[in-house]
């Protein structure tokens, strides 16, 4: 092989290399970012039960604390 060959694949494989690189923190970051979400989407509904507001399967009928 000569030299430029040489350098061309070194180069590309850099290349590659730096976007496989780039893609898993953007992985990464999305599922962190998706946790995050998570997390709080089920803190809401934890506290929207505690509550008594909750409306199962958004059918807009709302439990309420019974009282006597």
């Amino acid at each position: 092989m000569s030299l430029e060959t040489n350098d061309f694949i070194l180069e590309t494989s850099k290349y590659i290399r730096r976007r496989v690189r780039k893609n898993i923190s953007s992985i990464e970051e999305r599922k962190t970012q998706a946790d995050e979400i998570r997390k709080k989407s089920l803190a809401k509904l934890k506290l929207q039960t505690i509550m008594g507001r909750f409306t199962p399967f958004s059918s807009g009928i709302e439990i309420l604390p019974i009282s006597f």
